[in-house]
């Protein structure tokens, strides 16, 4: 069924998307604090951290766009009505070539970091052609929707980057292993907590769907225990 296959490869790729955008958000944000943790404890010096950090903030950053681009392309290798061979493979080949040029630039100039953010680049410019050949390839998909869709999870993700480095700039500024995890931790429920409310706020579907799940479970558990 043509728009069955549309209307769920859709809401595959919504779900990723909504799902990674939070994680990736309190990555960036605690990138500093998660490098101290695990590394800055004797040699690994000031410069590495820093080094170190950049270079975890791209790669989450790179998460967001191919936490979609994922879907999409199991999508395409799951829809029996055509070959998946052509797509797949003009995705990989353009994948490859953005990767090689974003590379070359960003590698030379700026090193392990140029090489996070040409990742996060070049995935980006990939979820774009996947987004076009799924158009092509499920009739009943509406990009126009989807992209508002997107628009309005990443205005939640927004926000909630907004509160978290409001706590960072604002709150206690942490110090040794125990300090950084408490401000993690809080920084994580702040970031997570922003984002649910907003979602529920712009009435996101991914997080109305999350609560109507919810909800029913809720009732038939209380259903079973009422006899």
């Amino acid at each position: 069924d043509a728009e069955k296959a549309s209307r769920g490869f859709a809401r595959l790729q919504r779900l990723g998307f909504f799902v990674q955008l939070p994680v990736s958000i309190g990555m960036m944000l605690g990138a500093e604090m998660i490098v101290r943790v695990l590394f800055g404890h004797g040699a690994f010096g000031e410069e590495s951290i820093l080094l170190v950090t950049s270079t975890t903030a791209g790669y989450a950053l790179a998460q967001v766009f191919l936490a979609p681009m994922s879907a999409t392309t199991s999508a395409i290798y799951a829809d029996p009505r055509a070959s998946c061979l052509r797509d797949l493979t003009i995705i990989v080949l353009v994948g490859l070539a953005l990767r090689g040029g974003m590379l070359a630039v960003g590698a030379p100039l700026y090193g392990a970091p140029g090489i996070a953010w040409a990742a996060a680049a070049s995935t980006a410019g990939a979820m774009l052609v996947a987004q076009v050949i799924a158009m092509r390839r499920f009739r009943g998909f509406d990009m126009r929707a989807q992209l508002l869709d997107f628009a309005r999870s990443g205005l939640c993700g927004a926000i909630a980057a907004a509160g978290g480095y409001a706590l960072l700039r604002f709150g206690p500024q942490p110090t040794g292993v125990i300090g950084w995890l408490a401000m993690l931790a809080a920084m994580g429920v702040t970031v997570v907590g922003i984002y649910g409310a907003a979602a529920l706020a712009l009435r996101v579907p991914e997080m109305t769907g999350a609560l109507t799940l919810l909800r029913t479970a809720l009732n038939r558990k209380t259903g079973r225990a009422a006899p």
